[in-house]
C-alpha cells in the first residue's frame, strides 16, 4: 500500500512514477544489502565478484519481477495485486 501511495504521489503518468519508484526502492535495498553483507561477512563480497554472471542474472530476474508489482500497485488497488500474486501460477487461465 505504501508503494502505490509513493507512485501516486508523484503526480505523473503512471508508467513513470512506477518506474520512479521502483528505481529509488532497488537503490535503497542495495545499498542496505550491501552494508549488510559488509558487515557480515566480506568474503561474500568477493564472492559476489567472482560470480558476477549469476548475480547479475539473479538481478535482472528480480528486477523484471519487480517491475510487474510496481506498476500493477501503480495501476490497482494493491490488495488486488497481492491476490493476483498469490495465484499467479493459474493467472494465464483467466
Amino acid at each position: 500500500m505504501l508503494i502505490r501511495q509513493s507512485s501516486l504521489a508523484l503526480n505523473i503518468d503512471l508508467m513513470v512514477s512506477a518506474a520512479v519508484t521502483l528505481v529509488f526502492m532497488i537503490t535503497v535495498q542495495s545499498l542496505i544489502s550491501v552494508v549488510y553483507v559488509w558487515f557480515q561477512d566480506k568474503k561474500q563480497l568477493l564472492l559476489m565478484f567472482i560470480h558476477w554472471r549469476l548475480c547479475l542474472f539473479i538481478g535482472i530476474t528480480s528486477v523484471l519481477g519487480s517491475i510487474g508489482w510496481f506498476t500493477g500497485a501503480s495501476y490497482q488497488n494493491a490488495a488486488c495485486v497481492k491476490a493476483l500474486g498469490q495465484i499467479e501460477f493459474f493467472s494465464p487461465c483467466f
